[in-house]
């Protein structure tokens, strides 16, 4: 039953995928006819994105969240953007972020699917924005030092760990072939 489900999903991305190829090429047939645009200088670029199957998408949530939490309690002893009285006051901060910041991010995947792919993103930098604010205030006990401390970790924070999910994501979904 689950594997009809998904093969009917699947049929149904396919089909929409269908319908918007050949609405785009008539709207591209529409501007060349019209004279308006160079039909020299239309180009289109299609892009397949990989299938994840479950298990790797699992593997693939969980180590996003260790890696940035590992991140944000490691860049935080470089750089000195917060204090805190004891660490456990720190580390419940940055599980509310972590935690915080990937339900949001998730919410914005499945509510607003078509901005996220539009933005390339971009929302997902907002939902981390959104998150760490509201860590730092609803935090107990937490206190920012130095503004200028807390954007450099967070830029910094951001960098990082997205140079470190390309090469993860690269390295697990890119297989040798021989």
């Amino acid at each position: 039953m689950d594997k009809k489900k998904r093969k009917e999903k699947r049929e149904k991305i396919e089909e929409d995928f269908e319908k918007s190829m050949r609405e785009l090429e008539k709207q591209i047939e529409e501007l060349k006819e019209s004279g308006l645009v160079d039909p020299d200088k239309i180009k289109v670029v299609k892009v397949r994105l990989p299938n994840i199957d479950p298990k790797k998408r699992r593997l693939l949530f969980f180590i996003e969240i260790v890696i940035s939490f590992l991140l944000f309690v490691g860049l935080s002893g470089y750089i000195k953007w917060v204090d805190y009285p004891e660490l456990s006051y720190f580390l419940l901060a940055v599980g509310i972020y972590v935690f915080g910041e990937t339900i949001l991010i998730k919410l914005i995947d499945l509510l607003l699917p078509k901005f996220a792919v539009y933005s390339l993103g971009a929302f997902g930098i907002i939902g981390g924005i959104i998150a760490f604010v509201l860590t730092i205030l609803f935090a107990p006990e937490i206190s920012i030092v130095s503004t200028f401390g807390v954007i450099m970790f967070y830029i910094i924070f951001l960098v990082l760990r997205s140079l470190i999910k390309w090469l993860m994501i690269n390295r697990i979904f890119t297989r040798k072939r021989v």
